[in-house]
């Protein structure tokens, strides 16, 4: 591989959203009836990103982007679901070394994820039960 290849192939420094949806984060942040009260933004993000692979699909990034957080704040095991869902999205393993496809695969599911997460947690009801029966649904199809 080349340097210019490899350059390439490198994660952004920061993982971005769309400017418009900073707001949908801050009060998934701020609200006290938030389940995601006090979170990190990094931890909003990657439940963002899951929410989205299963309800949303992919919904690419448009008009002006905000960077959320740095890529260095996600630990080894988070690198690899994010890395997991980009091979599952390709149906293969040579997305692995592009860095970029892979964040690019993640910040896309999340920009759908983020507005069913916050549209769920803010609807009528009780999200956090609502989101619990929806992560234990998740978790039997995977075992199926």
């Amino acid at each position: 591989m080349s340097t210019e290849e490899f350059e390439s192939s490198k994660p952004p420094r920061d993982v971005s959203i769309e400017k418009s949806k900073l707001g949908l984060y801050k009060e998934l942040q701020e609200n006290d009836d938030s389940p995601f009260y006090d979170a990190e933004a990094n931890k909003i993000f990657l439940f963002a990103m899951a929410y989205g692979t299963k309800k949303t699909g992919r919904t690419p990034l448009t008009g002006e982007r905000h960077a959320l957080f740095n890529v260095s704040t996600y630990n080894e095991d988070i690198h690899w679901i994010i890395k997991s869902i980009a091979a599952r999205e390709k149906r293969a393993t040579d997305v692995l070394v592009d860095g970029k496809e892979v964040f690019k695969i993640a910040m896309e599911y999340a920009n759908g994820g983020i507005d069913e997460l916050h549209g769920k947690v803010f609807a009528p009801g009780d999200a956090l039960i609502e989101l619990s029966d929806e992560l234990i649904e998740i978790a039997e199809e995977m075992d199926d």
